[in-house]
């Protein structure tokens, strides 16, 4: 079986952490952080630090030589060391403070934002992973993502879920660029030993809603692990055990939330949310008919990128950053179909995105060909478009029956009724191909037909 496993690890500020014992089995050492542990028992070559932007707020404690940070550093570095990480920290605050004096565009100085926080992190990674690693192979990555908070040195206006909204982004589009649905399987180990405030929860929930996606096309289980309070002043030498808490397989699901009004829907977010009631009850042709064939990684970029370039900065006592402006909320809408796409190409190989949405159009789709979805998807309700392939194919067809097909002026809730119980086969008779047994099935491009399903998707969506 071929699997792909990471942890992911939620960080609030290493800069307070202390050094203790931890155990998880049979193994017991001396630690910052669980990840070695972990790392080293689970078999993982990939691990993803997430952090919030706001540690920005310690690097500018550095950089103004505050004591309570560098006596911190004091007991986790050398003198060398420690004299180091000051001076990168005041030179990057400089330049930082530099820019925004000078004016520079948002994007610009966010973009040193995050540099100066991954660096920050780097360094205890460091200290904290490096050093006490028993795997060579581990590779690493840090999230930054959109924090909230008030701090000594910083003020960052926000909402929370933003964290959540960056980080199933950022999420998203790594385990594509591992080529995870090449996989039999994936893993997530998710360690909230260090995760604080809403971090944690954001976290979980982006890893939850991700794996509940690929779990239409691959196998996905979610382990997470805690680790035993650390009390200032308890004795050291006993160690904290690292537990498991959850270890479940997700199940396949695609979730809508549609929390606006149909006439407030713009017509993009309007097709989006078709397509993805589309994949949720498995309503074959109007998947097809209504799947995005534009770039969705471009589109989540140009919406982050959107974001950060109305962000508001002022620079008195403290820094103050305003991200009010704008939200991400349609993100969500933009990963969820991203990874579908994914899937669906991953299906059709060879078949663009836009060939496929043309067949339903234009020549049709076959039978056999849309038997490639419900052989390869796990979503439960893929059952009722077998049974529907399988009376079309046997039933219908070779004996003669008229397939029934969307009246005109049809009662909505009869038509959502059916839809669902015919997997979206409500359309038209199936077409008979010239050089094939095999019939042929195509949307029907009427005002009314189109209106009318249009119109029970949104409807569909609505159903959690």
């Amino acid at each position: 079986m071929k699997e792909l496993k990471v942890l992911i690890a939620p960080w609030g500020d290493p800069m307070g952490w202390q050094k203790v014992k931890y155990r998880f089995g049979d193994d017991e050492r001396e630690g910052w952080d669980t990840v070695p542990i972990l790392a080293d028992n689970l078999g993982v070559e990939d691990v993803i630090f997430v952090v919030s932007d706001t540690l920005l707020n310690s690097v500018i404690g550095i950089a103004k030589g505050d004591g309570w940070f560098l006596d911190k550093l004091d007991k986790k570095f050398d003198s060398g060391r420690k004299e180091e990480i000051i001076k990168q920290s005041l030179k990057a605050w400089n330049s930082l403070s530099s820019s925004l004096d000078n004016g520079a565009n948002p994007e610009e100085v966010y973009d040193m934002i995050r540099g100066m926080v991954r660096n920050y992190v780097e360094t205890f990674i460091e200290k904290y992973v490096n050093s006490s690693i028993k795997s060579t192979k581990l590779r690493k990555r840090i999230f930054v993502e959109f924090g909230t908070g008030r701090f000594k040195y910083l003020e960052s206006i926000g909402s929370p879920v933003d964290f959540y909204y960056s980080f199933l982004a950022d999420l998203a589009k790594y385990l594509i660029s591992k080529d995870v649905l090449s996989h039999d399987q994936l893993t997530i180990y998710l360690d909230t030993t260090h995760g604080i405030n809403y971090f944690t929860i954001m976290t979980y929930k982006a890893v939850r809603v991700i794996a509940s996606l690929l779990a239409n096309l691959i196998d996905v289980r979610v382990i997470t692990y805690n680790t035993d309070p650390f009390v200032p002043g308890a004795d050291v030498n006993k160690a904290l055990f690292v537990s498991q808490t959850e270890n479940i397989l997700a199940e396949p699901y695609t979730s809508i939330y549609v929390t606006k009004s149909k006439n407030s829907l713009s017509s993009e977010e309007k097709n989006l949310i078709y397509f993805l009631a589309s994949v949720k009850f498995m309503l074959l042709l109007p998947m097809l008919y209504f799947v995005s064939t534009e770039s969705m990684d471009n589109k989540i970029s140009t919406q982050i990128n959107d974001y950060i370039s109305n962000f508001q900065f002022n620079l008195n006592s403290r820094l103050y950053v305003n991200k009010e402006s704008r939200h991400l909320k349609n993100i969500e809408l933009h990963v969820k179909v991203y990874l579908w796409q994914q899937i669906l190409k991953k299906i059709f190989k060879g078949q663009t995105l836009n060939s496929l949405r043309n067949k339903v159009t234009d020549d049709g789709l076959s039978l056999n060909e849309l038997e490639q979805i419900v052989n390869s998807i796990k979503n439960p309700a893929v059952h009722i478009a077998k049974e529907e392939i399988e009376h079309i194919r046997h039933v219908v067809y070779k004996e003669g029956e008229q397939y029934i097909g969307i009246r005109q002026n049809a009662d909505i809730n009869w038509v959502k009724r059916n839809l669902l119980a015919h997997a979206g086969f409500v359309l038209k008779s199936p077409v008979k191909p010239k050089h094939n047994d095999d019939p042929v099935f195509k949307i029907s491009d009427t005002k009314f037909f189109l209106d009318t399903l249009r119109y029970s998707l949104l409807e569909l969506a609505k159903t959690q």
